[in-house]
């Protein structure tokens, strides 16, 4: 049996190229964001006004916040008085989605004067490029997550 007219073509680079080409500007947004969060550049990230926040680990820094003034207050007021110096290094990022509804994952140690303060995972969504939703699960001390 032949089939005539029925060969399977494969995609060509053209269809690739859209999907690299937004990864590769997601991800640098991304790391940027981490980036002005080191740098406690608060008022740079984007939030949007009515984005879900919660904290799980570390009870003493434990949140469930509705708000990006809420978020900041809380970064500002709690994160940064226990971790003044904080910085963060990204181990792993993962993002999918269109520009309107993007999901992401990261892997992260959070380091002060050299030393790992914690490591994190965040899961988030962003809406049009403002984040809507975070997720941050915490342990101190050896790498597990």
């Amino acid at each position: 049996m032949s089939r005539v007219g029925h060969q399977r073509t494969r995609p060509t680079a053209a269809v690739y190229a859209p999907q690299v080409v937004w990864g590769w500007v997601l991800r640098r947004q991304a790391l940027a964001a981490w980036a002005r969060l080191s740098d406690h550049e608060l008022d740079k990230l984007p939030l949007a006004p009515d984005l879900r926040f919660s904290w799980a680990g570390d009870p003493e820094l434990a949140a469930d916040l509705h708000g990006a003034d809420e978020l900041r207050a809380w970064l500002r007021d709690r994160l940064f008085v226990k971790y003044p110096r904080l910085r963060f290094e990204i181990d792993d990022i993962f993002l999918c989605g269109p520009p309107w509804d993007v999901r992401g994952a990261t892997r992260y140690r959070a380091v002060q004067d050299g030393e790992v303060a914690y490591h994190g995972i965040q899961l988030t969504r962003l809406r049009k490029g403002k984040v809507v939703e975070e997720r941050i699960v915490t342990q101190a001390g050896t790498p597990n997550l």
